[in-house]
């Protein structure tokens, strides 16, 4: 008995991203509700692909954004700071409307580039197996201050015309200062006392 098989000119290797790190990289799909599997995740995926740093080029992963789960000790919270991040970070969602619900448009942000930190985790069920994650919510926009140790190829930007954002645009991310009375206090305050 004989089967076909359509031979590829080289086998090649995986395109998996395998590693952990911070990468720059460009969004290429993103998926409302999918499938993990044969379980539907509620919530949604960005397929991702890195453009820096080099050596990792044109590797790829699946990043999933779940939806908050109210009943999760953290009310959601955490589930919620990882999907504005990804808005945010793609220019889905404007920095205005924190503090706000709205509805988004996933699909605005393929093709859109982004710096992003990835962690690898073990499978549950098979610990020498990994898949990549998304470390915290640590994605961001390619102009983000709080990300400026990221690699970003900055002639790619350029070339695709990556829409660019001053650092104050970013103002409302930044952590306030929290100043205390005795940092701005002087000796003519407590004189006579």
């Amino acid at each position: 008995m004989t089967f076909t098989i359509d031979m590829p000119e080289t086998l090649g290797g995986s395109t998996m991203l395998d590693v952990a790190g911070k990468f720059h990289v460009v969004i290429r799909d993103v998926e409302e509700n999918p499938l993990i599997g044969q379980n539907p995740f509620r919530g949604f995926c960005a397929e991702i692909e890195v453009i820096a740093p080099r050596e990792h080029a044109e590797k790829t992963a699946k990043i999933k954004f779940g939806n908050p789960d109210l009943s999760h000790k953290d009310k959601g919270e955490f589930a919620k700071a990882k999907q504005a991040s990804f808005a945010i970070a793609t220019g889905v969602v404007d920095l205005s409307k924190l503090g706000q619900s709205v509805d988004a448009d996933l699909s605005a942000a393929i093709g859109q580039h982004v710096l992003i930190e990835i962690e690898q985790v073990p499978w549950k069920d098979d610990p020498t197996k990994h898949s990549p994650n998304l470390r915290y919510a640590n994605v961001f926009h390619v102009d983000d201050p709080r990300a400026k140790e990221y690699p970003r190829d900055d002639a790619v930007l350029k070339l695709v015309g990556v829409k660019r954002q001053p650092p104050e645009y970013f103002a409302p991310l930044m952590k306030k200062k929290q100043v205390t009375a005795a940092a701005t206090a002087t000796d003519d305050d407590f004189a006579g006392l």
